[in-house]
């Protein structure tokens, strides 16, 4: 049985919200997720930055640590990390063994967070860094039971799924919150008041970023962009409560550095494909909602080209209002997914000035024939890992 082919007919883009599935399955493994210091992170955008920061600090600073997200750029294995090295092929296919032998009819992200799970456990990480799939309330991921929450930011997306209103996503996200467990969040306005109403009712401690410039003004980042600041700042706040909540001395008792060169260290050594990235003239983003394109926009020149490929489920009027103001020099082209849209359905949300290219790598070879400079490749993670 090849696990891939398995996970590929059960299905890598059918959702199933809920939690009973990974109870029982995580029971039936003598629940890894209880055994676990685990850091959960939910938000719209910025949780694979952010959890990619906190990473590589603790690492920086002498743990073992175990981090998972979702989705992968080119292999399924990257999603399951240790000290920054993915699991191999044989773990992977032997875990899978283990978890599809205990599956009723789990989803395919259900059993990679089991997976995920089970495998920082026998790897006996020091801590574990959970991103949320989707939302928080019903996401697979909400079975653990963290000692600290994040929650980046929240704004539409998934709509189907979590809520056509900043407050009705911002209850599904704040759902991982747990009782008398802190939360780090930069989120603002009216999704900033559910998340201080959940951890009122819970008796959780919240600590909110209001000047991610002023806490990251003596680093170097290496993920680049104003918007990486939040990021940040979110990560060096989680890594002090962190390390609060495990010992009572400085950073330095493991990693013999000072704390200000831990971070130091950490935020120029992280690495996190796929965001803000450059590639001789591309430069490649997986913003792939209104709120993730409006802050990669806001760093490039006016009328740059933009090569764009999109989901059929993500706000496209609005994504594609966004880049007309932008620019002018627009390509549409398909992300090789089952859920992506046709360019020329696409193109019904555009003038009649684009370009349509029938797959990535025309579009971009159309895109330097035609435009000189540097070129935008956005829209979705899958679009991302053409070019990665």
């Amino acid at each position: 049985m090849d696990p891939l082919e398995t996970l590929k007919k059960i299905g890598w883009d059918k959702r199933k919200l809920g939690l009973e599935r990974i109870r029982n399955i995580c029971l039936k493994l003598d629940n890894p997720q209880d055994k676990l210091k685990i850091i959960h992170v939910a938000g719209t955008n910025g949780k694979g930055s952010t959890c990619a920061f906190l990473n590589q600090i603790l690492i920086e600073s002498g743990f073992k640590v175990g981090l998972f997200t979702s989705p992968y750029l080119h292999e399924v294995y990257e999603q399951f990390q240790v000290d920054n090295v993915a699991i191999s092929k044989e773990r992977f296919n032997q875990l899978f063994d283990t978890v599809f032998s205990k599956r009723a009819d789990e989803s395919v992200f259900e059993i990679l967070t089991a997976i995920a799970l089970l495998y920082f456990l026998e790897e006996k990480v020091d801590y574990a860094i959970i991103e949320t799939g989707m939302g928080g309330r019903l996401d697979s991921t909400n079975i653990v039971n963290p000692i600290l929450t994040i929650i980046t930011n929240v704004s539409l997306d998934h709509t189907e799924y979590l809520g056509t209103t900043i407050k009705q996503i911002a209850e599904e996200k704040a759902a991982i919150i747990k009782k008398e467990i802190p939360c780090i969040t930069g989120a603002q306005a009216e999704a900033l008041e559910v998340i201080k109403q959940h951890c009122s009712s819970k008796g959780s401690k919240l600590m909110v970023i209001k000047d991610a410039n002023n806490m990251t003004k003596e680093f170097e980042l290496s993920l680049k962009g104003e918007f990486q600041k939040m990021n940040a700042a979110l990560a060096i706040k989680a890594a002090d409560q962190i390390l609060n909540l495990s010992y009572d001395s400085s950073y330095n008792d493991k990693s013999k550095k000072s704390k200000k060169k831990i971070i130091q260290d950490a935020l120029k050594n992280t690495k996190w494909p796929g965001r803000f990235q450059k590639v001789d003239d591309l430069i490649i983003d997986c913003a792939h909602n209104p709120a993730g394109l409006r802050v990669i926009l806001k760093e490039m020149p006016d009328d740059i080209p933009i090569v764009f490929g999109v989901l059929k489920d993500k706000p496209i009027k609005e994504m594609a209002a966004l880049i007309q103001d932008k620019t002018s020099r627009i390509i549409l082209t398909r992300p090789n997914a089952p859920r992506s849209m046709q360019p020329y359905e696409l193109s019904k949300f555009f003038n009649e000035k684009i370009i349509i290219a029938e797959d990535p790598k025309t579009a971009v070879k159309i895109a330097r024939k035609t435009f000189t400079g540097s070129i935008l490749v956005v829209g979705s993670c899958y679009l991302a890992k053409e070019f990665l």
